[in-house]
């Protein structure tokens, strides 16, 4: 294997993403006759823009959320009540993505929801003052 004489910036703040573009790169993981909008638990993350740290920072080993990150725990709560057949399950809001499960559950469509949802946030160490998440404490973010 011939080695590439372009040496790389590991100043760059995206060094540990640009060292292996187009390197044990995947074509996709999705099944290729699965439909994702069918019922079912998904595993999904959301990745900022070039992975920059919108929604927080990490302080004392736990995620600290900045005003987009609350605006975005706000916005993960707001998803069943634009689409009623999406139920929440666990989830996390780190610097630059989110991981959450939820489920899709197309027989529940003209079900009219008035429960009160559960916020069922992995705690994310925010620091305000009406924050009344049912959350799951975490204490390593590595």
């Amino acid at each position: 294997m011939k080695k590439s004489s372009k040496k790389l910036n590991t100043k760059n703040p995206n060094y540990k993403t640009v060292r292996f573009v187009n390197k044990y790169r995947i074509e996709t993981i999705r099944l290729r006759n699965w439909d994702y909008g069918s019922n079912g638990m998904y595993f999904i993350t959301i990745c900022t823009g070039n992975r920059n740290c919108y929604f927080g920072n990490i302080e004392n080993q736990r995620v600290k959320l900045s005003e987009m990150g609350i605006i975005a725990d706000k916005i993960w709560l707001e998803i069943p009540k634009q689409f009623s057949f999406i139920e929440l399950d666990q989830y996390i809001i780190m610097p630059n993505h989110i991981h959450g499960i939820l489920t899709i559950s197309k027989d529940a469509i003209n079900r009219v929801s008035t429960e009160n949802n559960t916020n069922n946030a992995i705690e994310t160490d925010v620091s305000t003052e009406n924050n009344t998440n049912n959350a799951i404490e975490t204490t390593d973010v590595s």
